[in-house]
């Protein structure tokens, strides 16, 4: 109960990729996994064969953040993987990848669609690496940058499976490695700007301005790409 503050379970989360294999996550009202869940999570998981592993999120906090700071699996495996055109991606129960399979193929085919082969093309706020992946045939190289480090890990297992081999991954602040590009004078033809819903960091997109001519902003907030897109427009 949200309003007394009891009960053990707060939130339920499915993972569910085309393949209609799941990743179930448990948010906690809690610190620890009791008997309780881990039974109800061993019980599930045998009369539900789809559902691949079964995590507990631990989140006490008397806050509307639906998400602890802290995850742990229960039982099963840590990943199951998404499949898009012929791409392939390794995917955890937190990873940060588009909600809606179908509707993430034709997203990333709309931005396929508007960039030119053989470019070098600087894939921003990457999560996994699903956009830069699905340009591999587009892309004479690739520049990541992500600064959640399990995403980057994540990333480097994708590219591989992907058999990708033009691409450097940096790993850290996103402002700070714009900035450091501009410093090393570096130049791209495309950057791709997939940020969480905050938007962009005024400092980061002045410097973002004057690494490429052509800039594909991905947006999940249209109050925040406006704002980005007037500081921009500037430039």
């Amino acid at each position: 109960s949200e309003n007394t503050k009891k009960g053990a379970l707060r939130h339920v989360i499915f993972r569910i990729s085309t393949k209609e294999d799941i990743l179930l996550t448990l948010v906690l009202n809690s610190d620890k996994i009791d008997k309780l869940i881990y039974d109800f999570s061993k019980k599930i998981t045998s009369e539900f064969p789809s559902i691949k592993g079964v995590f507990a999120n631990f989140n006490r906090a008397e806050t509307n953040k639906i998400l602890g700071e802290k995850s742990r699996k229960i039982i099963g495996d840590d990943y199951i993987f998404e499949y898009l055109d012929d791409k392939i991606y390794k995917i955890g129960a937190e990873s940060f990848f588009q909600v809606n399979p179908y509707g993430a193929q034709e997203l990333f085919d709309i931005v396929k669609n508007n960039i030119k082969d053989d470019s070098d093309i600087l894939d921003s706020y990457a999560g996994v690496g699903a956009i830069g992946i699905y340009l591999k045939d587009k892309a004479k190289s690739i520049t990541y940058v992500e600064e959640n480090l399990e995403a980057a890990r994540l990333a480097r297992e994708n590219y591989k499976l992907n058999k990708v081999e033009n691409y450097e991954i940096f790993e850290g602040d996103a402002k700070k490695h714009f900035i450091n590009f501009k410093k090393q004078n570096k130049n791209f033809d495309y950057i791709i700007l997939d940020p969480p819903r905050s938007g962009c960091d005024k400092e980061g997109l002045l410097a973002i301005s004057e690494l490429a001519k052509n800039i594909i902003y991905v947006s999940c907030n249209p109050m925040t790409l406006k704002r980005d897109y007037e500081i921009l427009k500037t430039k």
